[in-house]
């Protein structure tokens, strides 16, 4: 393909970021012995007139991508097998591919991002009736209005954003979901306090994002309305991706540190909860 045959992403700060990890996905596609293969992003790496050079000096950030990747796509495709009719809303999108990866024919999956970002993403997805694209801010209800769950229970994702926000951010996101889906999962990925303090990623420094926030479990974030299930670690997946780092991923300090996919289920109580005060409202016909 010719150089003026590209598309020019043209973004900054942290929509930047995810040419990145694209490239990381790709990268990893084009090797040998590769544990999972992404076509859609080799497809779009090939298409983007964008510089990767540092983004291909920077194996720290592809080895916590890739993993992330295949946390993430084991526990969505877990999600998908039980709720076949399920909804799964990607959070700060990017150019993410997992659709193509875990897709069952049946599901309602959106992809929700900033108008700028959506506005590059839109040059390579187009929305058909089961996947469609919002631009939208995360922290705005717009997104959540616009989807209609029907009953279906909902997944939502949020990888490689919480990190770029604050405490109230995040607080708003989850607010969101548990104002609009009765019955939500959440999986979100969190970065421990000492990597945002100490940021080793060398491609995430050359553009002007910057981690403003970490937590070491989701255990102590204490989300309004939610269950905290579990936590996990990148670094079980860290060993099929890169074998030699079975040499350290043992040990105890690494797991605590490394990021971690954190699960948060809607918390029944608060439905049951909702529930019975809309009956009250209906029955004295007020509320």
């Amino acid at each position: 393909m010719k150089k003026t045959d590209k598309i020019v992403a043209g973004l900054q700060g942290v929509p930047e970021t995810m040419l990145l990890t694209l490239y990381a996905r790709a990268n990893y596609s084009r090797m040998y012995g590769k544990v999972f293969y992404d076509a859609k992003s080799v497809e779009i790496a090939n298409r983007l007139d964008y510089d990767f050079t540092e983004a291909a000096r920077d194996s720290d950030l592809g080895l916590v991508t890739l993993s992330r990747t295949l946390v993430l796509d084991k526990l969505v495709k877990k999600f998908v097998e039980q709720n076949p009719d399920g909804v799964v809303v990607n959070i700060a999108s990017g150019l993410d591919t997992r659709f193509f990866r875990v897709d069952n024919g049946r599901i309602l999956w959106y992809d929700v991002d900033l108008p700028e970002t959506m506005k590059v993403r839109k040059k390579f997805f187009a929305d058909t009736n089961r996947m469609k694209g919002i631009a939208a801010s995360a922290m705005s209800k717009e997104w959540a209005e616009s989807i209609e769950v029907r009953g279906r229970k909902t997944l939502v994702i949020i990888e490689g954003l919480s990190m770029y926000l604050g405490d109230k951010e995040i607080r708003k996101i989850f607010d969101i979901v548990r104002e609009h889906f009765s019955n939500a999962e959440v999986l979100m990925e969190i970065m421990p306090e000492r990597h945002v303090k100490n940021n080793s990623y060398s491609s995430i420094k050359t553009t002007s994002a910057k981690f403003s926030w970490g937590v070491d479990s989701g255990k102590k974030l204490g989300i309004e309305g939610f269950s905290w299930k579990t936590d996990h670690s990148v670094v079980g997946a860290m060993r099929k991706v890169k074998p030699s780092t079975m040499l350290w991923s043992w040990l105890p300090g690494v797991r605590r540190n490394s990021e971690k996919i954190a699960v948060f289920h809607r918390d029944p109580d608060i439905i049951k909860m909702s529930s019975a005060v809309d009956d009250v409202c209906n029955a004295r016909l007020v509320c």
